[in-house]
């Protein structure tokens, strides 16, 4: 069974600075803790990072080499190959760290062999309808993962949605009227909508430089997968179906 990490790095080749950008729910933090210990794997300077909030050390366990305190700290233990350094800004809640500015992580990529790069919030849950505001997905980035858990087609939307946006979807066959993001299942119906939406999963990401992730496969039901195959994602999008937390590739889409 192939390793996800290295289904997902031959997605785009590292060839000079690489910038990606992980954004959706589902497993984003997850996700760029193993892409950089991959790239760490193979000697290259790694850089985590954010583009909005992540969680502080004071409140998660890191599994970094080191955390920088300052742009210019980061910048320096760029030199060093083989390291995985962790750099956002401090802020109001020590639970959180925050966005640098956009062209200080603009001169990072410069640095940096891969900046790996948290670039939305879900709040936890699987799913995510983005507002006006986000996902914030540098211009400089050259590709975005969109992740989903796998695990949340059938469940109450409510429960299984971060829906900071205000788009109205129709109704699952369950719920007996459209209403809110809120209503319903997240049936085959919604998780389309969630994929054809301009706020849906796939905001602001590039043609032919995007790719989907369906996390925690190895948690979902038959019939959940079934929801999944039988969605219509975008051609030039490649679909991989696996789990971070195993680092395996079950199947593509």
């Amino acid at each position: 069974m192939e390793a996800l990490d290295e289904a997902l790095s031959s997605l785009f080749p590292l060839c000079g600075h690489l910038f990606v950008s992980i954004v959706g729910g589902g497993g984003k933090t997850g996700l760029m803790q193993a892409l950089g210990r991959f790239y760490k794997s193979l000697g290259r300077s790694v850089l985590l990072t954010t583009s909005t909030r992540i969680q502080s050390p004071v409140v998660y366990s890191w599994d970094v080499d080191r955390i920088a305190n300052s742009a210019e700290e980061a910048e320096n233990l760029s030199s060093e190959r083989g390291l995985m350094v962790l750099y956002a800004e401090s802020g109001v809640s020590p639970a959180k760290m925050y966005a640098p500015f956009t062209e200080t992580l603009r001169a990072l990529k410069s640095c940096y062999d891969v900046v790996l790069c948290e670039a939305d919030g879900s709040r936890g849950k699987p799913l995510k309808i983005h507002s006006e505001r986000d996902p914030v997905v540098p211009a400089f980035s050259d590709f975005t993962i969109c992740v989903a858990g796998a695990w949340a087609a059938g469940k109450r939307i409510e429960d299984s949605c971060f829906a900071v946006g205000r788009l109205s979807f129709p109704a699952s066959s369950d719920s007996g009227a459209a209403g809110s993001v809120g209503s319903g299942l997240a049936d085959a119906s919604f998780l389309q909508r969630l994929l054809d939406a301009p706020e849906g999963l796939l905001k602001r990401t590039t043609t032919g430089r995007r790719a989907v992730l369906l996390n925690g496969f190895e948690t979902a039901t038959l019939e959940q997968r079934e929801v999944w195959r039988a969605l219509r994602f975008p051609p030039d999008a490649s679909v991989l179906c696996g789990s971070v937390r195993l680092n395996r590739l079950y199947e593509r889409l």
